[in-house]
């Protein structure tokens, strides 16, 4: 099969496309970087002018081309994008092509996305339970949880900048289960004299998240691309994890997989989820409050060959368990069909 996909978010780029590639199917990415500029011909008052596009018309033109070129058999978005999903509809229907939604932000973007997975054939979501709620609403919805690709998400190389006590990789979302998890992971370390950094989005934009960090939001330190991760793992001795669900039993941050699969020691709050598909203390660690993550902190800053026998057999289990070659296979291609 050809499956089409318009986001280079590193989620599809480094994970779910290389998990379809692996089982022989065929991919393309066509990033909306590479859209331009396109003009519209139009009369007016008797004179032929050239008109910018509306920015919605100019993804709908770049999105009808692409998938008329290439002629997928599928193509598959993931997330909250909604000018994408309408312009993906179009052009399936026009072109005859199949529209894979993986609603990646279930359970507590549920109502959210529902729109966008009522203009797909088939939809994918993280949470389990989020299934029977898609079915009611006439929708064909099946299992597809984050994993990992262990041949981008494998160990790094020791860099001295990354050489920390413990390390976020993680946006500030003002979800109450992400609120938690940092006031029970994060807050109570922020003062210890630790060696730290914090990256990811909105921690200097949003007025909740510098009141949280206070005199410690020097210890922000921007963006962290994603190809940094490897070497981050490799360097920083602990990475803490923030989830934005805690009701579901298999939705989880991206980076339970990804951290792991990278050979870090990953201490994360307790969820459900986290609970269910991995196993506390032999692949990762978990914190119910802030005594037990202050405990562990110091704990396994204090043992090292424990957290790096931890970190070892975490990486192992989900190269072995939840690698993207294996969700596409095992999730993914026994609910989609072949098109003609």
């Amino acid at each position: 099969m050809k499956i089409a996909c318009f986001s280079a978010s590193p989620i599809m780029k480094y994970g779910l496309m290389p998990g379809f590639e692996k089982n022989g199917e065929e991919t393309k990415i066509f990033p909306m970087a590479c859209m331009g500029d396109e003009m519209v011909t139009l009369e007016l008052d008797g004179q032929v002018i050239r008109v910018p596009y509306t920015e919605q018309d100019k993804i709908n033109s770049y999105i009808g081309k692409c998938v008329a070129q290439y002629g997928p058999d599928y193509v598959i978005l993931e997330g909250y994008q909604g000018e994408l999903a309408l312009g993906i509809s179009m052009a399936c229907e026009k072109y005859g092509c199949g529209f894979i939604y993986w609603s990646i932000e279930d359970p507590v973007g549920f109502a959210r996305t529902l729109p966008i997975a009522k203009m797909a054939d088939i939809v994918f979501t993280t949470a389990l339970e989020c299934i029977r709620e898609y079915r009611n609403q006439g929708i064909q919805a099946h299992l597809l949880m984050f994993g990992c690709n262990p041949e981008f998400h494998q160990s790094g190389v020791y860099r001295p900048q990354y050489d920390l006590d413990f390390a976020v990789q993680a946006s500030w979302y003002n979800f109450a289960s992400r609120i938690e998890g940092f006031n029970i992971l994060l807050k109570p370390l922020l003062g210890l004299g630790h060696k730290y950094r914090i990256w990811g989005y909105n921690w200097d934009s949003d007025p909740q998240a510098r009141a949280f960090l206070g005199d410690n939001g020097d210890h922000f330190a921007g963006i962290l691309p994603n190809e940094k991760l490897p070497d981050l793992c490799a360097s920083a001795r602990i990475i803490l994890g923030f989830q934005c669900d805690s009701s579901s039993i298999t939705q989880t941050s991206m980076r339970n997989y990804e951290v792991l699969s990278c050979g870090g020691f990953y201490l994360c709050q307790y969820t459900k989820a986290s609970a269910y598909i991995f196993r506390e203390g032999a692949h990762l660690e978990l914190a119910r409050d802030k005594e037990e993550a202050v405990s562990k902190v110091l704990f396994y800053l204090a043992h090292d060959q424990e957290r790096i026998r931890v970190a070892r057999l975490g990486q192992e289990y989900v190269h072995r368990r939840h690698s993207y070659e294996v969700r596409v296979s095992e999730d993914v291609l026994p609910h989609i069909e072949r098109r003609a």
